[in-house]
């Protein structure tokens, strides 16, 4: 059977737009899950950012007397500072773009579905009607031609026939016409009332057209919108960045790397007497004044302990020399 709604000009439109839509939403969609993918990756790298930024701040501080180490807590400060336009970024998608998106893609949904219920509902009508008045045209069709064919049956045969048989034929023929009509009648007003259904289902798809057209003009201007904002979070973000780099380059330009290695040379210089390290010597028994041990026997065992110092002294030369 012929679908009547393919010839109908506004649903053709209305299914022209509603492909236009269908693309416009998903291109929404995945806007907006690559915006919640962005959101999320800023937050967390700004949390890992500013983890790393406390380290190097805490050893930055215990070497600032230097302008080169000094230099590098800049660094940090550029770190805490790239962390929180990292973490503003990713709030200002989460809170702007994402929610703007989310509540256009949901209030979009909720009112295209009654659209499509009425049009739909219209489409039902307009096929059971168009398929209604088929089964009447082909059944009014085959009355006429029955009443038809009995009409001729009657007039080739009505001056043979007795007036019992004529009677019983014209009854026959009366019949046949009643039914013929009321047949023709309900056909017709089925077809009045298909013309009626059309128009609504042509008006319903009008409105509904207008409708989504207007949605769609909105869903464009908001993608529009977005684009600005995130253009103006970018560029918050990249002054932030281009600020800490500044600070970065003036820090840089203050180091002074000759005046630093002097430092650290003066620091931890040493004179020719600070070379000087102290041995702990031998002190004998023998060496006290005060001891029991008698004169003579002293005096041998220094003796002694002397000439295995000098031989010590004498093999150290020796494998100096060597």
């Amino acid at each position: 059977m012929k679908d009547p709604l393919s010839s109908c000009t506004y649903n053709l439109l209305y299914q022209d737009l509603k492909r236009i839509s269908k693309n416009g939403e998903f291109f929404c969609k995945e806007l907006l899950a690559v915006f919640q993918q962005r959101s999320e990756l800023e937050i967390n790298y700004s949390k890992g950012l500013q983890k790393i930024a406390g380290k190097l701040l805490k050893v930055s501080k215990e070497m600032c007397d230097n302008s080169t180490y000094r230099a590098w807590s800049f660094i940090s400060d550029e770190m805490y500072a790239s962390a929180d336009a990292h973490r503003i970024l990713g709030n200002a998608l989460n809170q702007d773009a994402i929610q703007e998106l989310r509540q256009i893609l949901d209030e979009h949904a909720k009112r295209k579905r009654p659209l499509d219920n009425a049009v739909e509902k219209s489409g039902k009508l307009v096929l059971t009607n168009w398929s209604e008045q088929i089964k009447l045209k082909k059944k009014l069709i085959g009355l006429t031609r029955e009443h038809e064919a009995l009409f001729s049956f009657v007039e080739k045969n009505k001056q043979i026939c007795t007036e019992k048989e004529k009677q019983k034929m014209l009854n026959r023929l009366t019949k046949s016409a009643e039914l013929q009509t009321r047949v023709d009648e309900e056909y017709f007003n089925t077809n009045i009332e298909g013309h009626h259904i059309r128009l609504k289902l042509e008006n319903t798809l009008k409105t509904c057209y207008q409708i989504v057209q207007e949605l769609e003009k909105q869903r464009i201007e908001t993608l529009s919108n977005t684009l600005d904002k995130y253009s103006l979070f970018m560029t918050v973000y990249a002054q932030t960045v281009i600020h800490s780099h500044k600070q970065i380059e003036q820090a840089v330009r203050k180091v002074d790397v000759e005046k630093d290695i002097q430092s650290l040379v003066e620091d931890i210089g040493t004179t020719a007497d600070d070379n000087k390290a102290e041995f702990l010597m031998t002190d004998y028994f023998e060496e006290e004044g005060k001891t029991v041990m008698g004169k003579d026997r002293r005096k041998d065992a220094i003796r002694t302990k002397l000439q295995r110092l000098e031989d010590c002294i004498r093999k150290t030369k020796n494998d100096r020399e060597g």
